[in-house]
């Protein structure tokens, strides 16, 4: 099932949940490259159709991106990490000091 006929895609917060959420889908034959791929999908989704909301801007913070920021979707690993120019951990890991300035 793709992430565009998925009825909790039916708003961007419901969508954006369904993508980071841990718990692993109902199709047990699923390849950790395919549900990176799936992840991917649904959060690029959140960025497409709702590009103003608070839930995409999240989106772009939990996923890899290139020099272009453009996401990240290659799944073997070597090509992959060659692509990635500014890794998720990285972006929360900046997030968490803007916090710690103020707090």
């Amino acid at each position: 099932m793709s992430a565009r006929s998925d009825s909790v895609c039916e708003s961007a917060e419901d969508c954006f949940r369904a993508a980071v959420s841990r718990k692993r889908p109902p199709d047990k034959t699923a390849t950790p490259e395919d549900l990176l791929r799936a992840r991917a999908e649904r959060l690029r989704l959140v960025m497409e159709q709702y590009p103003g909301s608070l839930w995409a801007k999240r989106a772009g913070l939990v996923m890899d991106t290139d020099a272009n920021h453009q996401v990240v979707t290659e799944t073997d690993p070597e090509k992959r990490r060659a692509a990635i120019a500014d890794t998720a951990e990285a972006k929360r890991n900046r997030m968490k000091q803007v916090c710690s300035t103020c707090h």
